[in-house]
């Protein structure tokens, strides 16, 4: 059995004077976990409490002398002080169904699984409302969707995300086959009635056009953001590579019709990641990173516009050139300053690499992703990107057998995530880039899988819309606003406690179990960064700021620990804001 841990953290001062700011750690008691869990997340949170999912294995059909294993999933409630209210296992209600998610709407939380219909060759996806006092279902499944499935091994390739101002959930899914770009997007509201229903097609072809971002405004358009794609023969008649060109964003209106298309390379900048949002329920905000050169593969500035929502027509332009003083050094650090469990050799080799990079141009790398963006007290915007870069490496060995045994074959695939600075800027709400902001940050976090279980990650500009990876767990960073600051919370070497700016030396956090965890604050008026440590992960289940979820002035995480694969730790943590 495993345990989930609770802890609370107070921090016991006004977020305005943080540089007096204390803070206590309390732990609640302990409560199991069923047999079995292989994950647990936060969900949601209201006033009463908080709502976790877990995810286990169950049976879904016996046989003669086998079973059929299935998805199935557990609702934990936790109240404000960290006991448990209840937890509730849906093996019963999600007989002859797939566990797909959980998803909250409002008031509401629901519900989704999905069921084969093998006399249609269709995959059917169902919802049901539940009760939030104590988990059950608040009614009868009912049915949303149904995907074509090309034979009984493909997937459907689908997304439930919102709506402009989430008062309503947005399923997109990929339609027709494989080679074809279509897309069937739909709403459902807190009822779960379903409206829409209208497809989209564009004329690019296989392998060319990836969805990267959509966006359902509240006048019911529906804005499409893709990446588009070269293809470049290889050095093989039959290899193909795909080289990022542009993005494609178009508006069509709820009938499907395409109204607009959105020119995304104006005075000869080239754009290299995009976020598309609606502004105060009207006209569209695009923010991108560009560069000079046509796939240079570096950032040499951020570009915002404004968009009129009707016509597609840019209301303002506004850019800002990202010069060297803003980013960070890659300093040499020495193979005692780093705080992971690699081997010497891999050490001498990133050393190598380090060496390598500070003879390049000191340019930020083109990785640069859209994390969130938030509304400021003055009507503008506070923009956080990070930049992000994952692969993966496969290895299989084989191993005679002896006696006239057979051998055996292992494989093994290590992906490697690189989470790097984070990049703040903000808006004025006339459209001028007030201030940016770089703070410094190497987080590297590396996933091990055997027997030839592989990661899909993503590479290039455009990572896919239908991406549904939660990787990786303990890097990257979590941020909320909180009157006229906005908060980050992250994990980090210990010895970056003092990194507030670009141009820092900053040390490697690879060893998360090792790692503090660290608040820093932002003004968003000035920009001006303030850094505390909030909480040590040495001796708690390591802290996921990624997935954190706030009620009021409370931040919920979990935390978990993979070292024993058989006596995982799970915590559940709340910091306070007072």
């Amino acid at each position: 059995m495993k345990s989930i841990y609770l802890f609370g953290i107070a921090l016991l001062c006004a977020v305005s004077t943080l540089a007096q700011q204390k803070t206590t750690v309390k732990w609640g008691d302990d409560f199991k976990l069923r047999k079995g869990s292989s994950e647990i997340s936060v969900i949601t949170t209201d006033n009463s409490g908080v709502y976790l999912m877990e995810l286990h294995e169950a049976v879904k059909e016996f046989y003669v002398v086998t079973a059929r294993m299935g998805r199935s999933s557990t609702l934990i409630k936790v109240r404000p002080d960290l006991t448990k209210a209840y937890d509730h296992d849906y093996d019963k209600e999600l007989k002859n169904k797939e566990f797909e998610l959980f998803k909250p709407l409002g008031d509401h939380l629901f519900i989704f699984a999905s069921a084969t219909n093998k006399q249609r060759k269709t995959l059917e996806l169902y919802a049901a409302k539940l009760d939030k006092n104590n988990g059950n279902l608040a009614g009868d499944w009912k049915l949303i969707t149904s995907f074509e499935m090309q034979d009984k091994w493909s997937a459907p390739t689908y997304k439930i995300a919102y709506n402009a101002d989430s008062a309503k959930m947005v399923i997109v899914q990929r339609v027709g086959t494989i080679g074809e770009t279509q897309y069937m997007v739909q709403q459902i509201d807190d009822q779960l009635n379903v409206s829409g229903g209208v497809t989209l097609s564009n004329e690019y072809g296989p392998g060319t056009y990836q969805l990267s971002d959509v966006v359902y405004t509240l006048n019911h358009k529906i804005v499409m953001v893709g990446g588009i794609y070269d293809i470049v023969e290889g050095k093989k008649a039959k290899d193909k590579n795909y080289i990022f060109n542009h993005y494609n964003i178009r508006v069509y209106n709820e009938s499907g019709q395409q109204e607009s298309e959105i020119n995304t390379s104006l005075n000869g900048k080239f754009q290299n990641s995009t976020k598309v949002l609606q502004e105060n329920n009207k006209n569209l905000v695009l923010a991108a990173f560009y560069s000079n050169i046509k796939n240079s593969g570096k950032v040499d500035g951020l570009m915002v516009q404004r968009i009129d929502i009707n016509d597609g027509k840019t209301i303002s332009t506004n850019d800002r050139e990202i010069t060297a003083s803003m980013l960070t050094k890659d300093e040499n650090v020495s193979a005692d300053d780093e705080d992971d469990d690699d081997s010497n050799e891999e050490k001498k080799s990133k050393k190598d690499k380090s060496s390598a990079t500070d003879v390049e141009a000191f340019k930020m790398s083109k990785n640069m992703y859209f994390r969130n963006i938030f509304p400021t007290t003055d009507g503008g915007l506070i923009i956080l990107a990070e930049t992000f870069s994952s692969h993966t490496n496969t290895s299989t060995y084989y191993s005679p057998g002896v006696n006239n045994s057979p051998g055996t074959e292992r494989t093994t695939s290590v992906t490697i995530y690189e989470s790097g600075d984070i990049m703040l800027c903000k808006v004025a709400a006339t459209g001028e880039v007030s201030w940016i902001q770089t703070l410094p940050k190497k987080q590297r976090e590396k996933l091990v899988q055997h027997y030839g279980y592989a990661v899909t990650s993503g590479w290039g500009p455009a990572m896919s819309f239908f991406s549904t990876s939660e990787m990786p767990y303990h890097s990257g960073f979590g941020a909320v606003r909180s009157g006229h600051n906005i908060n980050i919370f992250m994990n980090d070497n210990p010895k970056n406690a003092t990194v507030t700016q670009a141009g820092q030396q900053v040390r490697t956090a690879s060893a998360m179990t090792k790692s503090d965890c660290f608040m820093i604050s932002v003004d968003e008026k000035t920009g001006a960064l303030t850094r505390n440590q909030i909480f040590s992960n040495k001796d708690i289940p390591t802290a996921m700021p990624k997935s954190m979820v706030t009620i009021g002035n409370d931040v919920y995480m979990v935390g978990r620990s993979d070292k024993n694969v058989w006596k995982n730790r799970i915590a559940v943590g709340r910091i306070t804001l007072k």
